[in-house]
């Protein structure tokens, strides 16, 4: 009879073993990670503009299978967990990792036991994590800190913008009618009287269900004393704290947001307000958006001076200098703020946008898109790096001012994204949108709204 401390001995035994085995899938990984460092290392950047085939393309694929892929070793296993964990009933037979044109996908295949079949479904985009002082290259991946946003980052993305884009960017195709009512000075933190010259962040987020403070007529005097929103900081939703926090970081002061900045019970003046949303935001130097959470207390994780701060994946180590960090493949589309009615004038309009999205930031602008968690150069295609699954910006712009009228296919797809979303008061669809459909007619005075499908549509 073997002693009672044998299995252990054995199991020590088996471990050392694993060590001194070079793994299989690491391999594999490595491998492909080399390509992709080979790949930047020639200073390529994919022509997405010309229509390429497999056969045309850099293209090449590994495939780890499950005995591999679950072999014991806690170096990869650990890192590839989240993305290949799956559900009682369901079995991972391999992972296919693809590299197309500079990019890592893998790809899990799975094999379903309730009909005896096997599927393939999206894993996650695999980065190249950057040498430290490298330049930036095509899908290389940016170190992140686990639990903070890196602010610089962000201000810097806003430099290159107002620098380097011109007036594709800074052109405003909206005018306000009608004067602000308040903006919030983020330094005496206080609502303060807005003037026309006064430069503005706005913050588009979900208001859910929770309760928080509002402007109305009874507080607005209180609300304009110096730290008042300091002193009623318990009342202010998180989302709205941290955004009124982040602004100052940003080299703005004022902060627009509609539940402190309009008076809520002034019918006349939410109408007015209602009415020039588009222009409102359009306006604004930059736009802050929540995308995450149900509601107004989920915060903007990340930022250093919130209560919040992230948590982030780790990263593969395969080799001296060699790192993978994974993008999950996450639609934007199916984020709560996404969803909202109140938000898709807010999402189009924009110049530029700061997303708070999955635990990372991203920047959109009229002419490009920045990732936190990827290290590209700034003049690639906007959409060479996505892959959130939102539509691309040209597709939801509905002032193409080349045009005399306005593009009947991106009207169309305007009211069908519209048309999905979500409203808590249905009497609010017209309101809404009602702002769009204003800037269309002034950007389009020539175009007769009777003959177009969106009178028909706003008289339904």
């Amino acid at each position: 009879m073997a002693p009672k401390w044998w299995p252990r001995q054995q199991e020590r035994h088996r471990r050392r073993k694993r060590r001194n085995t070079p793994c299989e899938a690491c391999k594999t990984l490595l491998a492909s990670a080399k390509l992709v460092g080979a790949y930047n290392d020639a200073g390529k950047i994919p022509d997405f503009e010309t229509p390429v085939t497999i056969a045309s393309k850099p293209f090449k694929k590994w495939t780890i299978p499950a005995s591999e892929l679950f072999n014991g070793c806690d170096t990869h296993q650990r890192f590839l967990h989240p993305y290949v964990w799956r559900p009682a009933g369901e079995k991972v037979m391999s992972i296919d990792i693809l590299f197309d044109r500079g990019r890592l996908q893998f790809y899990t295949n799975v094999y379903h036991e309730h009909d005896d079949s096997i599927w393939g479904s999206s894993g996650a985009e695999l980065l190249l994590l950057n040498g430290d002082g490298a330049g930036p290259g095509f899908a290389l991946g940016r170190q992140l800190d686990a639990q903070f946003i890196d602010i610089k980052l962000l201000s810097h993305w806003k430099k290159t913008c107002t620098e380097h884009h011109g007036n594709k960017c800074s052109e405003k195709l909206t005018t306000l009618a009608h004067p602000l009512s308040f903006l919030i000075d983020t330094q005496q933190m206080c609502l303060v009287p807005a003037a026309p010259d006064m430069a503005y962040v706005t913050l588009s987020y979900v208001w859910g269900q929770v309760r928080m403070l509002k402007t109305i007529q009874e507080n607005v005097a209180d609300l304009q004393k110096p730290d008042a929103l300091q002193k009623l900081g318990s009342q202010v939703p998180r989302t709205i704290r941290d955004a009124i926090g982040l602004v100052p970081l940003l080299g703005e002061r004022y902060l627009w947001v509609d539940s402190l900045c309009i008076p809520q019970d002034d019918a006349h003046v939410v109408q007015l307000h209602v009415a020039q949303m588009a222009a409102i935001f359009e306006h604004a130097s930059v736009t802050i958006v929540a995308c995450d959470g149900n509601d107004a207390e989920f915060g903007l994780r990340g930022l250093r001076h919130s209560t919040q701060p992230r948590s982030l994946p780790g990263v593969l180590p395969l080799a001296p200098g060699v790192a993978l960090a994974a993008r999950t493949k996450v639609h934007l589309s199916r984020t709560p703020w996404s969803r909202r009615g109140w938000t898709l004038q807010e999402q189009i309009f924009s110049r530029r946008t700061i997303l708070f999205f999955e635990d990372t930031v991203q920047w959109v602008c009229r002419s490009s898109k920045y990732y936190e968690d990827v290290d590209s150069p700034h003049d690639i295609p906007p959409d060479a790096l996505r892959t959130d699954g939102g539509e691309r910006r040209a597709q939801l712009n509905p002032l193409d001012l080349s045009l005399n009228v306005p593009d009947l296919n991106v009207l169309c797809s305007l009211i069908a994204n519209y048309s999905e979303r979500e409203l808590t008061y249905d009497e609010d669809a017209m309101s809404a949108f009602s702002s769009t459909f204003g800037a269309m007619r002034k950007a389009f005075p020539e175009a007769s709204s009777m003959d177009s499908p969106y009178h028909s549509w706003m008289r339904r």
